[in-house]
């Protein structure tokens, strides 16, 4: 029999499971008590994927040998397979019980607990079985994954990285530690090893959705679009890769195609305002005409998923907040932006203008080291800075509450490499989301947000979830003293008409859409001589853009695409040489929009409907230039045209805006520090009081 029972089981190695299995029937029905046999043949049926029969065999087994660790995880691994989980637990256990060697039993279980949401007894599990296999790159590659699911990315880094020193072609490791890289601020090296990945194995279309998502984060717009429509086409139900590949040709102004995919974008967002789960970014969900109902609802499906992303850090994380007196109200600004970045030629004055015998200034950046001159300035301007990049959540969020944040301003929201999962931890007592996200998170974490009564109009206000904190001029900070180069270029230089009236609008393309270019081109045709100046861009974009002129009858020549600026201060040189600045309908221009106020170019724009829309409304109102604002898109078509034919009436506007930037609040940033401040000190009254959120108005005083 025993040199039958080795035939057998080499049929059954060798893949042979139906000669397997009739060699084994036949030993059984020589010896029907054989606990050899029945467990071997149990296998071979499961393996044929006969659950029944297969457990049936499992259990006669064990009747017969109860010690036999191997038969309790095949049968486990079996009512797992048929849906009884509870039973297959007590049988994966007592496998481990009986043979704590048994690595399987260990992944099953951590496999286990990771499905249920409990990564740190995932974890463990994992860590027991690779104790006896260490050398196991799919356990690490567990092992990893539990990690970031409790919030501790650097020890799922270095976990990725046992994975690929065990198996350097496991491309799930690779592609997950590219993703931590990019996270990083390494996102070149992470886009490369993401590429390594999908090349270990193409068919997986969530490789390619991840190669897609991080070239479109490194503005590489083409290629991210490849990526994006393969992950699509291996897997056509892929709604993400939908979403984004909507978003890619956004940005590349790319209408027709964007228009194919609007269908899944707008079911998505139905499916938020229905509360439940939304693949639309709540950045995306800005750039179309979605009412502000429905961005609210985009924002808090994805406040959902950032809330159940630590539900299981926050169980081992937790802050206590003393609400007493201060002697200064410490507050920490939390930036991704730190950086060549708008957000930082904004705000690079605030920081030191803030008054020091009441408030210190923490500067919290998550964004890498470029060396630029505005992360300097913001630097020498707080009080403390602290680079937290490297941190993972869990640690980033302790690190906070360790410096006794008392109120922390959000500077990103759900823009760019947001961190809100630190946020979610609550490691300040107050928290408030300003300037970069131009919405309503419609997230618990987010006390406040600072705004104004132009961006949130009474009728708007009832879709934020956050208490809102109104300032009395415009919301946004803007810098007294840009940097500005000493030498004005000629409009030759620019590749403009030394004599034609010369529109601009130096706004991303994801910002152009079908009706504002239709405006655009409509009044270069009612402007004979005159050009669009749009900001440089990627070469497929301009063909798209260019060809859309010709469509309309405009000639591709009088869209002038701008040539590159080495830094700010070459851009703002240059800006006198527009004449007008034509601002864009659902995302409107801010920080370029300001740009060319401090430089005396006019802004047009016409009445917003959400926040996103009013950015340069705010600007103009207090200015006070209000003029420049149309009613709506065919006024703003008109007074184009009138200021491009009426050069007297032009030149009085621009000089109005050139005596007004002296002596209006928009470029005052000493007073709007002082302003900002009078909310802070509210939100902290409020606090201390035992007071939820609330409204709150500041005055000047």
């Amino acid at each position: 029999m025993r040199a039958e029972l080795e035939r057998a089981v080499g049929l059954h190695r060798a893949g042979r499971r139906a000669d397997a299995e009739k060699a084994y029937r036949a030993l059984l029905a020589r010896a029907p008590r054989h606990p050899p046999v029945l467990y071997l043949l149990g296998l071979c049926r499961l393996e044929q994927g006969d659950l029944g029969e297969g457990s049936r065999l499992l259990r006669q087994l064990l009747k017969l040998a109860p010690e036999h660790a191997d038969g309790h995880h095949a049968l486990g691994r079996a009512l797992l397979a048929s849906g009884q989980v509870s039973q297959a637990e007590k049988m994966l256990k007592r496998a481990l019980k009986l043979n704590p060697g048994l690595t399987d039993s260990q992944v099953a279980l951590g496999n286990l607990e990771a499905q249920r949401g409990r990564p740190e007894r995932a974890e463990a599990h994992y860590r027991g079985a690779l104790a006896r296999q260490p050398g196991h790159a799919g356990l690490w590659n567990n092992l990893a994954n539990v990690l970031r699911a409790q919030g501790r990315d650097n020890e799922a880094l270095e976990a990725w990285q046992s994975a690929l020193q065990a198996d350097p072609d496991n491309a799930e490791a690779l592609c997950n530690q590219a993703i931590r890289i990019a996270q990083m601020g390494r996102v070149a090296d992470g886009i490369e090893q993401m590429r390594k990945a999908v090349a270990l194995k193409p068919g997986q279309a969530e490789l390619h959705y991840n190669l897609g998502i991080w070239l479109f984060f490194n503005k590489r717009f083409v290629e991210a679009a490849e990526a994006l429509a393969e992950a699509l086409r291996i897997d056509p139900e892929f709604k993400k890769a939908a979403v984004e590949l909507a978003h890619t040709y956004q940005y590349l102004c790319d209408w027709d195609r964007l228009d194919e995919l609007m269908p899944v974008v707008e079911a998505e967002v139905a499916r938020a305002r229905e509360g439940g789960e939304c693949h639309v970014s709540p950045y995306f969900a800005l750039c179309f005409e979605f009412d502000e109902a429905a961005r609210l609802a985009v924002a808090a499906a994805e406040a959902r998923a950032v809330e159940a992303r630590v539900r299981r850090v926050r169980e081992t994380v937790r802050f206590r907040h003393r609400p007493g007196p201060r002697e200064k109200l410490n507050i920490g600004y939390f930036c991704a932006d730190f950086r060549r970045h708008p957000t930082t030629y904004l705000t690079r004055r605030l920081y030191g203008l803030h008054d020091r015998d009441r408030f210190t200034v923490t500067g919290l950046s998550i964004s890498p080291d470029d060396g630029s001159p505005g992360r300097r300035d913001i630097i020498e301007g707080c009080d403390r800075f602290e680079d937290l990049l490297e941190l993972d959540t869990a640690a980033a969020a302790q690190r906070i509450a360790e410096l006794d944040v008392d109120i922390l301003v959000d500077l990103q929201g759900y823009m760019g490499l947001s961190r809100n999962g630190v946020l979610a931890l609550r490691p300040a007592p107050v928290q408030v989301s300003y300037l970069t996200f131009l919405g309503s998170l419609g997230a618990p974490w987010a006390d406040y947000m600072i705004v104004d009564p132009v961006m949130v109009p009474p009728a708007s206000e009832p879709h934020y979830s956050e208490a809102l904190a109104f300032l009395p001029h415009c919301y946004q900070v803007n810098d007294d003293d840009p940097p500005v180069a000493a030498d004005r270029p000629m409009r030759a230089e620019q590749g403009l008409p030394e004599d034609g009236f010369v529109f601009c609008s130096f706004s991303a393309g994801y910002k152009i859409d079908r009706a504002v270019f239709d405006c655009w081109m409509r009044i270069l045709d009612r402007t004979p001589g005159a050009v669009l100046w749009l900001p440089r861009a990627e070469e497929r974009v301009q063909e798209n853009l260019r060809a859309a002129a010709e469509e309309r009858g405009i000639s591709a020549d009088r869209l002038v695409f701008a040539v590159w600026a080495p830094d700010k201060a070459d851009h703002m040189a240059r800006l006198p040489l527009a004449d007008l600045f034509l601002d864009t309908l659902h995302y409107g221009a801010h920080s370029s929009a300001v740009d060319s106020l401090w430089m005396g170019t006019p802004v047009l724009t016409r009445k917003g409907y959400a926040f996103s829309s009013r950015g340069a409304e705010t600007l103009l109102q207090t200015l006070g230039v209000p003029e420049l604002v149309a009613e709506d898109l065919a006024g703003y078509e008109a007074l184009a045209v009138e200021l491009a034919g009426d050069r007297e009436r032009h030149a009085a506007i621009r000089a109005k805006i050139e005596a007004q930037r002296d002596r209006a609040p928009l470029f005052d940033t000493a007073r709007f520090a002082r302003n900002l401040e009078r909310a802070f000190a509210e939100m902290w009254a409020i606090y201390q009081s035992g007071e939820k959120p609330r409204r709150i108005e500041v005055t000047e005083g």
